[in-house]
């Protein structure tokens, strides 16, 4: 009897070891279909705005797999998209349908997923598994930077609105030259090396990967080599380098504009655009970038996502829950 009994509970014991272990691996791949639907939801606030987080959060959920099948929203499984107001030091943090938005919540459930042997034992034979994730919507710590300046979020004279901006009008241009010499007297902005040497061979080596280079990650907080300069070779590599289609790039901030032979921590980043090559100036004794603009990563700046001090207007989502 005691054997049988023995035999019996080992038996119970095995059974709960299985579908505990196929429950937790199934859990987990609901928690991957939260965690993309909410960085999805998220990413499509900043391109298109607040109120177009489920189209695409439920496009990346059901672009996924649970228990062996497609995850299907309304069909085998449920999914729940919230935007919403991520705040850290409230109770709780997120707060659904608050403005401005600033975070998605997704909140992602598996139906009827099948246990294997707890049936044997009296357990029910399915069960739904519910996981959740917020993505937030928030100044980025680290980029790549593709162009080898730093500009200045102190500039105080000649410029308005000054660089690099509020953004709360959207994209504009704020950035009437690089470096501002001509316009105000003082400059908005540096040379950098990042971390390497002043030399124009390693400042063009920071333009992006399609003109040819090999540009570095910068983190804010980081301490980055400053310089005056013209540099009239790495302007002329910018030239080419928007001639062959590039407009876009990646600049560091520093809060101010001591250049030469200093280094600076990065306060932040923005996105500068250059429409034409001809606004890159290289004749005469003011070589500068003229005209360029300031991006600001969404059409919703201003009015469903805040810009918090040290924030530049570019925007990435990332995972908070």
């Amino acid at each position: 009897m005691a054997t049988g009994i023995a035999i019996l509970t080992f038996f119970a014991f095995i059974v709960v070891a299985i579908d505990i272990g196929r429950i937790s691996h199934t859990a987990t791949e609901v928690q991957g279909i939260a965690d993309s639907a909410a960085i999805s939801g998220a990413i499509a606030v900043i391109r298109q705005g607040a109120g177009h987080a489920t189209g695409a959060a439920t496009t990346a959920a059901n672009d996924n797999r649970f228990d062996g099948k497609a995850f299907i929203a309304g069909t085998n499984a449920l999914l729940n998209i919230e935007e919403g107001v991520w705040s850290p030091g409230s109770t709780p943090p997120f707060t659904a349908g608050g403005a401005p938005v600033n975070a998605v919540r997704a909140t992602a459930t598996g139906q009827n997923v099948k246990y294997i042997t707890a049936p044997l034992i009296g357990i029910a034979p399915t069960s739904d598994i519910q996981k959740r994730a917020i993505a937030v919507i928030a100044a980025p710590s680290s980029l790549v930077a593709t162009m080898p300046f730093a500009i200045c979020s102190d500039v105080a004279n000649g410029v308005s609105p000054q660089p690099p901006g509020p953004c709360a009008s959207g994209d504009g241009t704020v950035i009437k030259t690089l470096p501002d010499l001509q316009q105000q007297g003082q400059q908005n902005s540096c040379w950098t090396g990042l971390s390497g040497q002043h030399s124009g061979s390693h400042e063009r080596d920071l333009l992006p990967v399609a003109c040819g280079g090999t540009p570095e990650t910068v983190s804010v907080g980081e301490i980055i080599s400053l310089d005056n300069g013209q540099q009239n070779s790495v302007l002329k590599a910018l030239q080419d380098c928007i001639d062959s289609g590039v407009h876009r790039f990646a600049v560091p901030v520093i809060n101010n504009c001591q250049c030469s032979g200093t280094a600076l921590p990065v306060t932040g980043f923005v996105e500068i655009q250059i429409d034409d090559s001809s606004q890159v100036i290289r004749q005469g004794g003011n070589k500068r970038i003229t005209g360029a603009k300031q991006i600001c990563d969404s059409q919703l700046l201003g009015g469903s996502i805040s810009i918090a001090a040290g924030d530049f207007g570019v925007k990435e989502a990332r995972l908070v829950q």
